[in-house]
């Protein structure tokens, strides 16, 4: 008898609430520290779709064993390493930019352009990092 995956919900439950946090935990943090909403709101764009897989990986890979978790991490692990490579790649070429120019207009519109022109190669290094870490890791496990 095949049994249905119970997947589906969790990992809906997982990236809601991991979406939730991701929005929230950048803005609630900035405005206790520093009393500012701004800036900690533009991190949280970023924050939101990051903590969404964060929480869908991680709830998921709780409550699965054996063969469904296995296939949870060939799947997810690249994926979240390609959206961590975007983040950081964007946001340190984007402060880097940012902080050459005196002005803060041009400084703003040419680090968010750059930024954005380096996410793909962020995207690709997160991957193909998340993909040699698997296979480092199973290479440990068999000679376990």
């Amino acid at each position: 008898m095949k049994t249905q995956p119970t997947t589906n919900s969790v990992l809906l439950f997982g990236s809601a609430l991991g979406f939730i946090v991701g929005l929230l935990a950048p803005m609630v943090f900035g405005f206790i520290v520093a009393r500012d909403i701004m800036s900690p709101l533009i991190f949280s764009i970023f924050a939101g779709p990051l903590g969404a897989v964060l929480g869908a990986y991680i709830s998921v890979f709780w409550k699965t064993t054996g063969t469904e978790r296995k296939l949870l991490v060939d799947s997810l692990f690249p994926k979240l390493g390609g959206i961590v490579g975007v983040i950081l790649v964007f946001w340190i070429t984007a402060v880097t930019i940012f902080s050459t120019f005196e002005d803060m207009v041009p400084g703003i519109l040419y680090g968010g352009c750059v930024g954005r022109l380096m996410t793909p190669l962020g995207a690709v290094g997160g991957k193909y990092l998340a993909k040699y870490l698997m296979k480092v890791w199973s290479k440990e496990e068999n000679s376990n």
